[in-house]
């Protein structure tokens, strides 16, 4: 996925067969002849243009990628490359185009279901995402800037508590709705699955909605003509009830313990939304903490319970695909994003399915002969990068240091706040109840949110991280600064854009200082009382939102660094 990826945003043209085809090809990593073999839908098609520097670009990087392998978590996966050298003469073919990802962050969604899709996303390769709010997906998503619109696991209670106003809400709602009429694609896992149906089984309140596009809509999305119910949290297996649709190429039949976390399970379709899959068995339920509080007291009601719960969950349609004017949606109910990399990869699918368009035929006869093609692609492996580097991130690596000395100290200063409010409680200084009430009101996720950030910056684990993609656009920039232009200004764009971004984070890390310090002295000099508990719980609430700009800043300024770190590697490699 990070070749296709890498090709798409070079402006290289990919196609997806959607029927077996017969073709006669050469292995790139084999001396073996020329030979005839089936390939099935779901193969990448990359055409030769007859431009040569488009052409060479191709061929640089295939080649890269045939020296390495994707990797993905603990999971190795051969690159499979063919030089084909018949004419193409394609039924049917989806035309990919580069995903530009709009990740909603409201206030329903959590961060961990955030970064659950962002991490199996941008390890294979899909760099060009944005987060946002509630009010900037109002003023900001738009099919011009970007084509697909992803709605992560989050809580409806979280987002019907939050502050946005009823005004705010339904333009909210309308907007998306707008986007993905107009064309864009939508993609939702658990409450985004619940979001984007038409209600609830038994209240389809919002069923006009989908039929009727001027009536606005608040609650659901209704861009789904089907209804949902609340399934069991478990870990259950996968029952493909499409093998042909796009979102399930190369994958099997059944799939394995995906997981389930009180999403929903769609009770009924429309003759516009498809079923993809179906719960094939339960494995193991969860209880969640809610179900536990509900139910813990008495075992027999909770078994009785979890067993009928298993029984309605069991053979309900689980994934569904759909369309909604022009856009197409792709709705989990669970957490494929969260599984095996075999699940992974139908996310994948799901994000190039949204935003491709289905051809009626690709014909194309432009070809190389062989050894041109082997000897344009070894020279370019030859290419390297000498190892003088230039000072032209020097400042911004020093900004860089500046906040990750910030977060290092929050790290510090939370630990001792967790073990001050722990000691409070061990002394009946603090109530048990009202601590949990503090880490969930957003101290956990403002912890845990930092952590990430600072890997986004500096990961001395990996040296996957901006960073160390700055040191290499330093190399490659020292190289090209008197006879490259295009390169050299794109590197410039990405310093000026960093620059920029690093002096938001650093006013964001005052603002941090400030609440953090107020914390502390509140925990230190706790009185209980009504105004003071109130206190805490909203410089905690106020640290995750900082945490969360914080975010989207860093995880931003690693995908821009290594978007531009590549793009301007296979460019200088070409000519």
């Amino acid at each position: 996925m990070n070749l296709i990826n890498d090709l798409l945003r070079l402006n290289i043209s990919v196609y997806w067969l959607a029927n077996s085809i017969s073709l006669k090809i050469k292995d790139i990593n084999s001396e073996e002849n020329p030979k005839d073999l089936i390939f099935n839908p779901g193969t990448f098609i990359i055409p030769f243009t007859g431009n040569n520097s488009i052409d060479i670009k191709i061929i640089a990087v295939i080649y890269d990628y045939n020296i390495s392998h994707e990797i993905h978590k603990n999971d190795i996966v051969p690159i499979k490359s063919y030089m084909i050298l018949q004419q193409l003469n394609l039924e049917t073919p989806y035309k990919l185009f580069e995903p530009k990802i709009a990740y909603y962050y409201g206030d329903g969604v959590y961060s961990r279901s955030l970064n659950w899709y962002v991490y199996t996303l941008y390890k294979s390769g899909f760099l060009t995402n944005d987060f946002l709010y509630d009010e900037e997906v109002i003023e900001e998503l738009n099919y011009d800037d970007y084509n697909i619109f992803i709605w992560p696991g989050g809580e409806i209670l979280e987002d019907i508590n939050s502050d946005i106003g009823l005004v705010t809400r339904i333009l909210k709602q309308n907007t998306i709705r707008d986007f993905v009429a107009d064309g864009g694609g939508y993609v939702g896992s658990c409450y985004g699955a619940f979001a984007a149906s038409s209600g609830i089984r038994f209240l389809p309140l919002t069923l006009l909605n989908y039929y009727f596009p001027i009536i606005p809509s608040v609650g659901y999305l209704s861009i789904q003509d089907c209804t949902t119910a609340l399934a069991i949290s478990c870990t259950f297996n996968i029952s493909v009830s499409d093998i042909n649709n796009p979102v399930i190429y190369g994958s099997d039949e059944i799939l394995y313990n995906s997981q389930l976390r009180g999403g929903p399970v769609f009770t009924w379709l429309g003759k516009n939304t498809q079923s993809l899959a179906t719960i094939k068995e339960v494995n193991s339920t969860i209880w969640t903490h809610w179900f536990r509080e509900l139910f813990s007291a008495n075992s027999s009601i909770s078994k009785m319970i979890i067993d009928l719960w298993v029984k309605f969950t069991s053979g309900k349609t689980i994934w569904t695909t759909s369309e909604y004017e022009n856009g197409k949606i792709v709705t989990f109910g669970d957490h494929p994003e969260l599984g095996h990399i075999n699940l992974n990869r139908i996310v994948h699918n799901a994000v190039f399915y949204v935003s491709s368009i289905q051809q009626s035929e690709l014909i194309s006869d432009f070809s190389y002969p062989i050894q041109d093609l082997e000897s344009i692609g070894n020279q370019s492996l030859n290419i390297y990068l000498d190892d003088t580097i230039s000072t032209l991130f020097s400042e911004i690596n020093n900004d860089i240091e500046y906040n990750l000395n910030h977060f290092n100290s929050y790290n510090n200063r939370t630990d001792i706040l967790f073990n001050r409010i722990f000691e409070m409680i061990d002394q009946n200084e603090l109530n048990f109840s009202f601590a949990i009430e503090i880490f969930v009101s957003g101290f956990w996720e403002f912890i845990t949110t930092i952590n990430r950030s600072r890997n986004y910056l500096d990961d001395p684990i990996n040296y996957e991280d901006t960073s160390n993609n700055l040191i290499k656009l330093d190399s490659i920039y020292n190289q090209i600064e008197t006879n490259n232009t295009s390169i050299k200004n794109l590197i410039i764009e990405l310093k000026d854009d960093i620059s920029n971004k690093l002096k938001e984070v650093t006013n964001i890390n005052d603002e941090i200082n400030n609440d953090l310090y107020l914390l502390e002295n509140k925990i230190e000099h706790y009185d209980n009382t009504e105004n003071q508990n109130e206190s805490i719980i909203e410089i905690c609430s106020n640290l995750w939102h900082y945490s969360k700009l914080i975010d989207r800043l860093c995880s931003n300024l690693y995908f821009e660094s290594l978007k531009t770190l590549r793009e301007s590697w296979y460019n200088y490699e070409t000519i």
